[in-house]
Parts: C-alpha cells; sequence; structure tokens
C-alpha cells in the first residue's frame, strides 16, 4: 500500500492478437485521499507530545494537591477551598490533555474522512492555552497566600475557561 491507485486487469482476446492484459486504474485508494500537510503532521506530532506531558504534570499536581500541599495549607484557614481549587485546576488539566491529545488524531485525518479539518489546530491551540490560563492561574491564585496577584490571576481563570469552551467548540465543528 505505497498510496498509489489500485489497478484492475482485464483480459482481453481478439483474433489478430494474442491474449493481451490491460491495466486500468480504479479509483484512488482512500489512503492517498486526504492526508494531511507536513505542516499539519508536526503540529498534530506536537500537540501529542504537548497533551503527553501536560497529562502527566495533571497527574502529578493531583498528587501534590492531594498529600504535599493539604499539610502545606493545614493551618490556612481558606484550606478547603484553596484545595478543592487546586482539584479542579488538575482535574481540567487532564481532561484537556486527553482533549488534545484527540485533537492530535483529528489532525491526521484518517483515511475515512475525505475532507479537511480546518478547526482542528484551533482547538489544540485553544486547549492549550486554556489549560494555561484556567489550571495555570488556579494553581497560582491558591500557592499565592499573600494575595499580591490576585487582581491580575483572577480574571484569567474565566478567560482561559473561555479557550477550554472554545476548543471543545472547534472539535465539535471540525
Amino acid at each position: 500500500m505505497s498510496g498509489e491507485p489500485s489497478t484492475s486487469t482485464t483480459l482481453r482476446h481478439n483474433a489478430t492478437t494474442p491474449l493481451l492484459t490491460e491495466t486500468t486504474p480504479l479509483s484512488p485508494s482512500p489512503l492517498s485521499q486526504s492526508r494531511p500537510s507536513l505542516r499539519h503532521t508536526r503540529l498534530a506530532q506536537q500537540f501529542w507530545k504537548a497533551g503527553g506531558i501536560l497529562g502527566a504534570i495533571g497527574v502529578g499536581l493531583a498528587a501534590f494537591g492531594a498529600h504535599g500541599l493539604k499539610s502545606k495549607l493545614a493551618t490556612d484557614p481558606e484550606a478547603p477551598r484553596k484545595l478543592e481549587n487546586w482539584k479542579t485546576a488538575a482535574q481540567f488539566q487532564v481532561t484537556h490533555s486527553i482533549a488534545l491529545l484527540i485533537t492530535s488524531i483529528a489532525m491526521q485525518r484518517p483515511p475515512s474522512l475525505a475532507r479537511p479539518l480546518p478547526r482542528a489546530p484551533l482547538a489544540g491551540y485553544l486547549f492549550l492555552a486554556g489549560m494555561a490560563g484556567f489550571s495555570g492561574s488556579l494553581y497560582a491564585l491558591v500557592l499565592d497566600s499573600q494575595k499580591k496577584y490576585h487582581k491580575v490571576l483572577g480574571p484569567i481563570t474565566p478567560l482561559g475557561g473561555l479557550c477550554l469552551i472554545g476548543g471543545w467548540v472547534a472539535l465539535a465543528f471540525l
């Protein structure tokens, strides 16, 4: 399966010539259609790596929140709220890392899909921005015990959430 069109061999015989074979091309193979560009393939590979790395980091941060952060915040009166925010940030990071992996797969355009997927890169970029904005700002807000950066970080969280929503919408309308 080199991506070249399939061929059909037909036998033809007439009185003046011996048995001949003709090779006629059939429709192109599905594997040769809808191949992603090299740029698209590289971007899909980058999204795959980012999804895997961010997923691993998310799991690590969830474990830190459940164990290390819990003991660090033991005397903080806002500890339950902060731990819940940390847990939410980690859950969203892991969930959207998986979404980024799905986006990478969608960008590879399986042979069964004959049409291009122009919004797949947009979905990937939105997931990345959303994870950085939403989860990243929640992590930073929890760690900012003196509330020095709350005014700056507070508005970033909902913007990151909007990016995550936008990523799902872009995936839905590929």
